[in-house]
Formats: C-alpha cells, sequence, structure tokens
C-alpha cells in the first residue's frame, strides 16, 4: 500500500506497511528495528522510508513476549509498560514512518 503523508504544506508519498499489536508498538517506540518478511514484492522496500499502519487486530502468538523477555532481558512490567505505549495511537491508522526497517529479504 502507498500512502500520502502531509505535513505543513509539504506532501510525500511513501511505502506503508501494517503491522498488528504488538509489533507497531515495538517498531513504532524503536524495540523492533528489523523486518524480514520474505515476500519477494517486498524488496524493492529495503532501506526506504515505510509509513507504519496500525491493524485493528492483534497478533495471535505470544513469541514476542519470549523476545522482549529472553533476548532484551525485559521483565514483566516493562513488557507491560510498552504495550500500553503501543496503544497510544489506536487502531487503523497510519502512526508513523521508519527508516531502513528491513534486512535478509530473499526470493525464497
Amino acid at each position: 500500500m502507498c500512502v500520502c503523508v502531509c505535513v505543513a504544506a509539504m506532501s510525500v508519498q511513501v511505502w506503508c506497511l501494517s503491522f498488528r499489536q504488538p509489533y507497531a508498538g515495538l517498531v513504532l517506540d524503536g524495540v523492533k528495528t528489523v523486518e524480514s518478511r520474505w515476500r519477494p514484492l517486498l524488496a524493492p522496500l529495503e532501506n526506504q522510508t515505510l509509513a507504519v499502519h496500525i491493524a485493528r487486530r492483534d497478533w495471535e502468538g505470544k513469541e514476542w513476549k519470549e523476545v522482549l523477555s529472553g533476548m532484551l532481558g525485559m521483565n514483566q512490567a516493562q513488557i507491560e509498560a510498552l504495550q500500553e505505549s503501543g496503544e497510544r495511537f489506536g487502531r487503523g491508522v497510519v502512526a508513523g514512518w521508519k527508516l531502513s526497517i528491513f534486512s535478509n529479504i530473499t526470493d525464497n
């Protein structure tokens, strides 16, 4: 999806990826800095500025909690605070943009 972002009478067109919570919040808060979706159609977007859309539904798995508590060493209170922070934008909105969040995109 491509969106047009208007800031102070300036218009910029950027690609947009939709993320379910908590991943959208993790991207916007700078905790998740790498996106590794394998779809070849995303390959041209590597190292591009991307708008972040927050989906209306949550991610169904819990593996993200294991990454935060294990690899990043966060405790339960820190994880809950991060989740709350991710909700500050609401749902179904384009909430921000990030630079260069892709890594290791392949045609597999």
